[in-house]
């Protein structure tokens, strides 16, 4: 794993980075199987993870409940089973589970794909650097917002987000082949997932 993650972070171009996302993107909406997306969902984490990304699973578990809960509200389809008074319905459980599952898919994908070091052009591409590093700073951090104290534990969190920030954070010149291979493979194991989505139906 430290090994992976060294090389995505030392030896992939973020531009490079960036076009693999734009393709796994693709790829990942494409998925027309639900038990398919779930995987894809779940490496698209471990991506997200190797990118030196922070990931809160009780967070993400509890938004893909939330998404699936208030479909559950709109009763579609074959009755599952009845919680007393609600009925739950097969088509809406189908399709919350499908809309939170392909929501936190995007999410680990923006993580993994847009990077602090990312290089865009101009004043306007500079400030998006810095909105971007500032973004991964404040999701990397340990800081908790304090219910007893929610300012003050909030401007400590900005404070520190700020000054751990690097002013110019030292990017990948170029992809090394190890990099690129590691890069082909992740699009690979997607189109692999997305193709037998398409080729056994009903998985």
């Amino acid at each position: 794993m430290h090994t992976l993650r060294t090389i995505l972070l030392h030896e992939t171009h973020p531009v490079e980075a960036l076009f693999t996302g734009i393709l796994v993107f693709v790829l990942f909406l494409a998925q027309p199987s639900l038990p398919l997306r779930a995987v894809h969902t779940g490496i698209l984490a471990l991506m997200a993870v190797l990118s030196g990304k922070r990931l809160k699973p009780g967070y993400f578990i509890l938004f893909v409940g939330g998404i699936t809960f208030f479909q559950l509200l709109i009763p579609r389809g074959q009755v599952l089973l009845e919680l007393g008074p609600f009925p739950v319905t097969r088509e809406a459980l189908l399709v919350g589970l499908k809309k939170g599952l392909t929501l936190c898919g995007l999410v680990f994908l923006s993580l993994f794909s847009v990077r602090k070091d990312l290089p865009l052009p101009g004043r306007l591409g500079t400030y998006f650097s810095r909105v971007f590093g500032y973004y991964a700073a404040l999701m990397s951090t340990r800081d908790r917002i304090s219910l007893r104290h929610p300012l003050e534990s909030l401007d400590r969190i900005l404070l520190h987000t700020a000054s751990s920030l690097p002013h110019s954070p030292d990017a990948p010149t170029t992809t090394t082949p190890r990099g690129r291979i590691l890069l082909g493979i992740l699009v690979l194991i997607h189109t692999v997932l997305t193709s037998l989505g398409w080729i056994i139906p009903g998985i």
